[in-house]
């Protein structure tokens, strides 16, 4: 049987991208424009986005549209891809772009002011018997508050962690989360 032997280009192109192998996203963000290269990263998931928006959301207890931020990640990454040359690592750059679309989308939300709510706060607000646009109001209310305060709601109320678990004096955590709940209800929060 005689093979016959294929060109290394041919090879190549109609192999499919791997994104657990770092040269194969890394050349996703290189070739063409931005557009072309949104096109290449909006499908699937190829650059592994969502579990940076997870951790990005989780860190900085955010309580925003994972959606929306990992939209805007991707934007920046095809919008900043050809300027990538492989430091820092991949998944660290990958990271700051994440980082830097919640610090957009929070810029956003302060200069928001009176405009309407968007449809994710609308979809949020609906089975809560809420308006859209005090649930934005509430959101940017608790985004301005301190992390910590912001991360002891997060913990005791969304991810209902007992109170002793709180990793800091139990009294503090309570007041902390006090605060930012205050803050989403619009109370005075001192």
């Amino acid at each position: 049987m005689t093979r016959t032997p294929t060109h290394p280009a041919i090879h190549t192109a109609t192999r499919t991208t791997d994104p657990s192998r770092p040269a194969d996203r890394r050349a996703l963000l290189f070739a063409g424009t931005p557009r072309e290269v949104l096109a290449r990263i909006v499908d699937g998931d190829p650059l592994g986005l969502r579990p940076l928006v997870v951790a990005a959301l989780r860190r900085g207890a955010w309580m925003m549209d994972a959606d929306r931020v990992h939209l805007r990640a991707l934007a920046l990454c095809a919008r900043q891809g050809a300027t990538y040359r492989g430091r820092p690592a991949l998944d660290d750059w990958l990271a700051a772009r994440v980082d830097e679309a919640v610090d957009d989308l929070l810029d956003e939300e302060r200069a928001a002011g009176a405009s309407p709510a968007g449809e994710a706060f609308a979809a949020l607000a609906r089975p809560l018997s809420l308006r859209a646009d005090d649930l934005r109001a509430a959101c940017a209310r608790f985004h301005a508050r301190p992390h910590e305060e912001r991360r002891a709601f997060v913990r005791l109320v969304i991810e209902r962690r007992p109170l002793e678990q709180s990793g800091a004096d139990p009294l503090e955590t309570a007041r902390r989360a006090r605060r930012a709940t205050l803050a989403l209800l619009g109370g005075d929060v001192s």
